[in-house]
């Protein structure tokens, strides 16, 4: 009989059989055992990786990186050089010349130097 805070529950059907200890020793090392293999696993997982050097960028990725900023101002600067609205200069070359750089942008953060081979 198990007493809750407001009434007794009893309970009326079959009970569980008692559990051997030698069966419990054998879940918990069922158990271990997967649970060793997945940290192996992980452990195989990690070590593919390709491990960073030191800095995340290189002086390369700098340049580029550079380069979309300056493409980026050039697009600004065009784009108020030509001072009309509808000027071909400020519709068209303009608005592209922006877009290279942020797309240089976007390149200069996911270069990455090609591997050596020495792993």
């Amino acid at each position: 009989m198990v007493q809750h805070r407001m009434y007794e529950v009893r309970h009326t059907g079959p009970q569980p059989e008692p559990v051997s200890p030698e069966a419990v020793r054998t879940q918990q090392e069922i158990y271990l055992n997967m649970a060793g293999n997945q940290r192996r696993r992980q452990g195989r997982r990690t070590s593919r990786r390709r491990k960073p050097d030191g800095m995340l960028f290189t002086q390369r990725n700098y340049q580029l990186l550079l380069l979309g900023v300056a493409l980026i101002i050039a697009g600004y600067v065009v784009m108020r050089v030509d001072n009309q609205v509808d000027g071909f200069l400020s519709l068209y070359v303009a608005p592209l010349i922006i877009l290279g750089g942020y797309l240089e942008i976007i390149y200069a953060i996911l270069w990455r130097p090609k591997a050596t081979g020495t792993e």
